[in-house]
């Protein structure tokens, strides 16, 4: 184990084999005869951050002879010029040995609507000596052409007790105290994403003992970015989102929130509706989604009148 991933607890503790993977057991079954078989189809990974997609990924390269390509679409990798540079050129190049290639294509729901056919076309050009495994968080984003060519397969969220559990024993095994309340209350608020509770976990637990201060400093509280938007808050939402990973729970919230709210007009609802529909779209492929959503919370906050704001 390298440096990185010793330091780094969800590298750490990333299952590396099937049987340290949850899965439903047709999946189980599924996924062990691929790689019993040296063989894998084009394989569409599908479900929320955090939920061992491409961790499952990971495994199959690793576990089957082959010449792999990773790229990740939340990067530059997601315009039309890498799939038919990078991405043609491997698939078209000579495998060594016979192996296997394999592109990986990682967060693939980020990908343009151009890079996407440009995929299409490769797929259906070098499928038989070139395998695509895509992931994505939300499918909908995915063209209905590129998910006739892939098989795929749903990735759940694990249960709250199971994830709770999993968070203590990775305390326990580096040796720091914790109060099961703090883990629960961890877990509650980044659950489903499994990623995210881990590097939280690691985050509170820096100096021996998971801090419930540090839990409190880690939490988005969405009630508390209503708070903000209201006041006009713009100083203090940038400092509670800084390094928050996902916002789609958050569009969520505002969305329920500002639509149930007896305060505030019809007209002006149809206008957030519009507002946080915009911003939502834009989550899936803008650089910094962090950036995105504060853009939308000014948005709001010029919508619903908010006056005096403060940066």
């Amino acid at each position: 184990m390298s440096t990185i991933e010793s330091f780094i607890w969800y590298e750490k503790y990333r299952p590396h084999s099937i049987d340290e993977m949850t899965l439903p057991p047709q999946y189980r079954r599924n996924f062990s005869e691929y790689i019993k078989s040296g063989e894998v189809p084009h394989l569409l990974l599908f479900g929320p951050p955090g939920s061992g997609k491409t961790t499952m990924g990971f495994i199959f390269m690793d576990s089957i002879p082959c010449v792999r390509l990773v790229l990740n679409a939340s990067s530059t990798d997601r315009g039309i010029d890498t799939m038919k540079g990078k991405v043609r050129q491997f698939a078209s190049s000579q495998a060594m040995d016979g192996k296997l290639k394999i592109v990986f294509l990682d967060e693939s729901d980020r990908l343009t609507k151009e890079a996407q056919d440009a995929l299409r076309n490769t797929i259906e050009t070098y499928s038989k000596t070139c395998r695509f495994i895509l992931t994505c968080n939300e499918i909908g984003l995915i063209t209905p052409a590129l998910q006739s060519r892939c098989t795929p397969y749903e990735f759940s969220a694990f249960p709250i007790p199971q994830v709770i559990q999993m968070a203590g024993n990775i305390l326990k095994s580096e040796n720091i105290e914790f109060e099961e309340a703090d883990v629960v209350k961890i877990v509650n608020h980044h659950y489903p994403d499994i990623r995210s509770i881990i590097n939280v976990i690691q985050m509170c637990g820096m100096g021996g003992k998971l801090d419930p201060n540090a839990v409190s400093r880690s939490s988005i509280n969405p009630n508390d970015v209503i708070d903000m938007i209201m006041g006009g808050e713009v100083g203090k939402l940038r400092v509670v989102l800084t390094g928050a990973a996902s916002f789609v729970s958050l569009y969520r919230f505002l969305f329920d929130t500002f639509l149930g709210s007896e305060e505030i007009t019809q007209e002006e609802k149809v206008a957030i509706v519009g507002i946080l529909s915009e911003h939502l779209y834009r989550d899936s492929t803008v650089a910094n989604r962090e950036i995105n959503f504060v853009a939308c919370c000014i948005s709001l906050m010029g919508e619903l009148k908010v006056d005096n704001l403060t940066f």
